[in-house]
């Protein structure tokens, strides 16, 4: 499980590790094509017993950013002014 509830700290939820959005689209546990939200249900016991619906939305940290061999991580490209909107440019060293 990923969080915990404080039940010393007035019932404030935390995350107990770290929360990888693509591993949750892999394992299937969120819908990936829109966003990545987990259904959280809670039992609470004060008064009287109440069970709560909690949504939470896992967004998605650039955690694959792209890699470049040149040493000063430039890659200096030509595009024409003509090339049209969504072309592909082959990228060579």
């Amino acid at each position: 499980m990923f969080f915990i509830i404080n039940h010393s700290s007035q019932g404030i939820l935390t995350i107990r590790k770290e929360i990888d959005r693509d591993e949750l689209c892999r394992l299937r546990r969120c819908r990936c094509d829109t966003w990545c939200d987990l259904e959280l249900e809670i039992f609470i016991n004060i008064d009287k017993y109440n069970l709560e619906y909690i949504t939470i939305r896992i967004l998605d940290k650039n955690d694959h950013s792209p890699q470049f061999s040149s040493l000063n991580n430039q890659l200096n490209l030509t595009i024409v002014e003509s090339a049209p909107i969504g072309a592909s440019i082959k990228l060579e060293p």
